[in-house]
């Protein structure tokens, strides 16, 4: 895979995540993916990954009981072969009233085939503890 192939796949992802279209999410993503949202895991006391499709698919439905509003904005994308690093920020607020202002995050994906196959998103700095 070239390395420009691997930054478009995540590119795609983050903007089928933004439309919320879990379908065209699901078509970037391996059938056994696995994806570790650590700021949504934290909000519902999730200690494991959401797997497969079927877990993407939980994912997006854990995102309407959790987030009144979320918004990620990538920025830098650094590729080297199957994996890509995406830094950003997350900004929303909970139903539950807590609010995320600009709080940056990592990205990490490793792709295999031209899809993603794992990704995980860390909430990093002081706002995000």
């Amino acid at each position: 895979m070239r390395p420009m192939d691997a930054g478009l796949v995540v590119t795609e992802l983050f903007a089928a995540f933004g439309r919320r279209d879990v379908d065209a999410a699901l078509a970037l993503v391996t059938a056994d993916a696995e994806l570790w949202p650590q700021g949504t895991a934290s909000e519902l006391d999730r200690e494991e990954p959401y797997r497969g499709h079927s877990g993407i698919r939980q994912y997006f439905a854990d995102i309407a009981t959790v987030w009144e509003s979320l918004v990620v904005t990538p920025g830098e994308l650094r590729v080297a072969g199957n994996g890509v690093v995406a830094f950003g920020t997350a900004n929303g607020r909970t139903l539950a009233g807590d609010v995320l202002d600009g709080v940056p995050v990592i990205w990490v994906f490793r792709l295999e085939n031209g899809l993603v196959r794992t990704a995980r998103i860390t909430p990093t700095g002081p706002a995000a503890t």
